[in-house]
């Protein structure tokens, strides 16, 4: 036999999941406006994507080499990666960097307005948040 929980014990109600939308929403609105006043680059998918897996390497404080960033196959193929990657480098958003005295290995690292770009991200998440309370 099955148990179903009751609504009282599901932990989010239907009120809340609409409010949880909304707070999306107003954050993937806020997101375009600043896009659309050139706070941050206006990125296709697969460039947000490629530069969301940067930044995650770096937050788990590893840096991604660019053979890892060219075996990121769910993203795009081989050729799109590089032409991808290659926009966030002339965006100035990333670089790629010899560590130490290692020439063999380049690494992957978000530039300060690579960094930029997430903090004008994490602003307006903060605002979408308080916009739905």
């Amino acid at each position: 036999m099955y148990a179903f929980a009751s609504d009282k014990t599901r932990p989010h109600s239907r009120a809340a999941r609409e409010h949880d939308i909304n707070h999306y929403l107003n954050f993937v609105n806020l997101v375009r406006a600043l896009a659309d006043q050139e706070a941050i680059p206006d990125l296709d998918a697969s460039s947000k994507q490629l530069l969301d897996e940067i930044a995650l390497f770096q937050h788990r404080e590893k840096a991604m080499t660019v053979t890892e960033l060219m075996n990121l196959a769910h993203i795009a193929s081989p050729a799109t990666l590089h032409r991808k990657f290659t926009q966030l480098l002339n965006l100035g958003l990333v670089d790629a960097v010899f560590k130490d005295r290692n020439r063999r290995t380049k690494y992957v690292l978000l530039t300060a307005d690579g960094q930029a770009y997430y903090k004008a991200i994490e602003r307006a998440f903060d605002q979408a948040q308080k916009s739905t309370e």
